[in-house]
């Protein structure tokens, strides 16, 4: 019967600490689409009823670069400046990744590396809520707006054969602490 007891209230503290975790969101919208240049806002929120203020971060994104380029300088921090600093890590396109994994566009492959360092620990991060919070917006050159334009955010189970590397976010909870978090939903930017 204890054996029973301990199992249950093991399972109990288990299934809490997931779903702790679980619940953190990040998307790619659509923010503005002039003649043959795209805007895309990437944003976060938090499904879970656990507070937490966002930290450091670190964003890998894949794209079809036979018909989109990024425009560096446009990217843009949407996230308070006196707490966040954006730096592009890495930048590479028209990659010969064919036959590796499963994005349709692997023969021409973009793809993008960011990082958003939380400069102060001591003052706390931006809040998570369900509400959609705007990180960095970002504009690529459209070849031609009427073929295929994909962004696809990096994660283990969709990009896992093009690299290791995958999206990573850090925050605080109630207390102060910094822990790593588990995203459970990504949405991509995909017009066909």
């Amino acid at each position: 019967m204890r054996r029973i007891i301990s199992s249950i209230f093991l399972m109990t503290v288990t299934c809490s600490m997931i779903i702790g975790q679980e619940g953190l969101s990040v998307k790619i919208v659509e923010s503005d689409i002039v003649e043959k240049k795209q805007c895309i806002d990437l944003q976060v929120s938090n499904e879970s009823s656990e507070m937490i203020h966002l930290s450091s971060q670190n964003y890998r994104m894949y794209y079809g670069s036979a018909n989109l380029s990024l425009i560096e300088e446009s990217m843009s921090l949407n996230l308070p400046e006196e707490i966040y600093q954006l730096k592009l890590v890495q930048h590479v396109s028209g990659v010969d990744a064919q036959g590796r994994g499963a994005l349709d566009f692997d023969n021409n492959l973009g793809f993008i590396n960011f990082s958003i360092v939380h400069n102060n620990i001591k003052q706390k991060g931006s809040e998570l809520s369900k509400d959609a919070l705007s990180i960095v917006e970002m504009c690529f050159s459209v070849e031609d707006p009427s073929e295929p334009m994909s962004i696809v955010l990096a994660r283990e189970e969709t990009t896992a054969a093009y690299g290791r590397a995958y999206i990573e976010l850090s925050a605080q909870n109630k207390v102060n602490e910094l822990k790593s978090t588990e995203i459970s939903q990504y949405k991509d930017f995909i017009v066909r």
